[in-house]
Formats: structure tokens, C-alpha cells, sequence
């Protein structure tokens, strides 16, 4: 096993990357790296770590394990390392109490009602560091740690690319970096905001180089402009865009893309949805706030 200071570094070195190396290894294919991945990803930490941890994509269920394995500690006594389970409903403060919508681990307690966590699935599907409340701190537990030693970082096969295949106009789908190399081991230069127009010169390892962007961006975050004229359509082949809820009785809203997830929200029949990417039968709408199963809408 590990501390919790190197199981923090460890998670460190992912910084930036998407979902791809998580759900990947989690699943065993490549088919669900749209699904919900926050607890995938401290699942991966831990597991490869050498410490005992539940492998779960689901927080629910990773805290009923940590409340039988792992020690609920006091927000004071707190440390890096520390699993925390988060409530967006702003009943926490380490109560227990409130909704359970994402997981992650502490990096430090600021002493100001504030606390630095390092966390996927967060700040555009990434890996980040992020500050939290403690109103969104619905526990905060404590894993056995021994102080072994931590594996470094695999290093992932890089993708086979034709340097010429893809080039051309893209447009930026979310906040994203533009690091100095081909891969997320490279520095960050700056980063473009969604909306930001890029000309992709070359590929290598799924990035693409900008001149003007000045580097590489990752090309799972870019949309050809090639294609604005026809309607996009996700891999599983259901059009993005417009939907409108199709269902008398109303529409659930989850968490998830998928009946096992938490209802978030609810929609009346005939509200209007803007669907920005698909796993399945199910639609992700930022102004839903959730996923929604796109059998029970139709299109426009």
C-alpha cells in the first residue's frame, strides 16, 4: 500500500487526462467513456496504489463499503489522502447528510471552511484540483494506509494516427489545454475556452497541432467544422441537437446515463432539450442538468 501524501502524488500525475485510461481499464473496452467516471477514477488510484478499496463507478455504493472498511473521520482531523464524498446539496459539513453525487480525495484542509481536493470527472471531464466547501463535504473517510511504495505511471500505447487523416477546422467542445507535446505529460501552454476555432496541421497519439493555437490539443475534445452543416451524431448513432420530452406522464432526469442512476430532475411532457452527447439510448443535456432516455423524445 501507500500514504496518503503518495497516494495524492500518484493521483497528481494524471492531471488533465479525460476518461479514457480509467474507464478503459474499469470496463475493459472503449464504448463507455461518456459514462460518469469520479469514482472509476479513485478506484484506479487506489487499486493500483495496493490499497483496499471497492472497484465501483457508483458513490452510493462506494460509500456503504467505506462506512463498513474505512474510518469516517472528524473534518478537523482530516488529511491528504482522505476519501471525501460530496453533496452538491449543501447539507454536508462532514454530517452524513444531503445527496451522495461525486467522490474524490483531499489534498489539504485550507482552515477557512474551504478544502483542496484533486477529483475526475470535474472541471470539463477532467482530471483537476479543484476547491470545495465544506456545505459540499457530505463525509470524509480514511483508508488504511501502510506507506509501501507507489507504481509510477504507465505509459500508455500511443493510438496509432495517420499524419494526414483529420486535418483541417475544428471548433473547441469544452475548456481545454494546449500543452507544448503530444500528450498530457506535457506542460500546459494556455488554455481555449469552448467555442474557440482551431486548424489542425497534424496528428500524432490522438492530438493535433495548432500553429496559431500555438500547440496540442486533444483531439477527442474537438468537433470538425467540416460537418457543421449536417446534423452531428453521436458514436452510437442517435443525432446531437434538439430533442423535446415525448412522455405524458413526464421524463426522469439521472444522474447517469442509465435507471440506476439518481434522479436529478424531472421534466414535463414537450419540454425542449438540447442533447450534447449520447451513450446508448440515453442523452446528456447540460440544461436538464442530467441524462435523459432519448426513447421517451423526439427529435427537433
Amino acid at each position: 500500500m501507500a500514504t496518503g501524501n503518495q497516494v495524492v502524488n500518484y493521483a497528481r500525475q494524471f492531471l488533465g487526462e479525460s476518461s479514457a485510461r480509467f474507464s478503459d481499464w474499469y470496463y475493459g473496452s472503449q464504448k463507455y467513456r461518456a459514462w460518469a467516471w469520479c469514482n472509476v477514477f479513485v478506484s484506479y488510484i487506489l487499486q493500483h496504489c495496493g490499497v483496499n478499496f471497492q472497484k465501483t463507478a457508483y458513490v452510493p455504493a462506494a460509500e456503504s463499503w467505506m462506512d463498513s472498511n474505512y474510518k469516517w473521520v472528524k473534518m478537523s482531523e482530516a488529511q491528504p489522502g482522505d476519501v471525501i464524498i460530496f453533496c452538491w446539496s449543501g447539507e454536508g459539513n462532514n454530517s452524513g447528510r444531503g445527496s451522495r453525487d461525486h467522490i474524490g480525495f483531499l489534498i489539504a484542509n485550507n482552515g477557512n471552511g474551504t478544502f483542496t481536493t484533486i477529483e475526475g470527472n470535474t472541471s470539463g471531464s477532467r482530471v483537476a484540483i479543484r476547491t470545495r466547501s465544506a456545505k459540499n463535504i457530505r463525509k470524509i473517510f480514511r483508508p488504511t494506509y501502510d506507506g509501501a511504495a507507489v507504481p509510477t505511471v504507465p505509459t500508455p500505447t500511443p493510438a496509432p494516427q495517420t499524419s494526414n487523416n483529420g486535418l483541417g477546422l475544428y471548433t473547441v467542445t469544452a475548456p481545454l489545454n494546449c500543452r507544448s507535446g503530444a500528450g498530457t505529460g506535457f506542460p500546459v501552454i494556455r488554455t481555449y475556452p469552448a467555442g474557440t476555432p482551431i486548424r489542425v496541421l497534424k496528428i500524432e497519439n490522438n492530438f493535433g497541432y495548432s500553429s496559431g493555437a500555438g500547440g496540442w490539443l486533444c483531439m477527442d475534445f474537438l468537433r470538425p467544422q467540416s460537418a457543421a452543416s449536417a446534423p452531428a451524431v453521436s458514436s452510437s448513432g442517435r443525432p446531437l441537437g434538439m430533442y423535446h420530452v415525448n412522455a405524458s406522464a413526464g421524463l426522469n432526469v439521472r444522474s447517469g446515463p442509465g435507471t440506476g442512476y439518481r434522479r436529478v430532475n424531472f421534466l414535463k411532457n414537450g419540454t425542449p432539450l438540447r442533447i450534447l452527447k449520447v451513450s446508448g439510448d440515453w442523452g446528456y443535456s447540460q440544461g436538464a442538468g442530467g441524462w435523459v432516455c432519448l426513447s421517451y423524445c423526439r427529435r427537433g
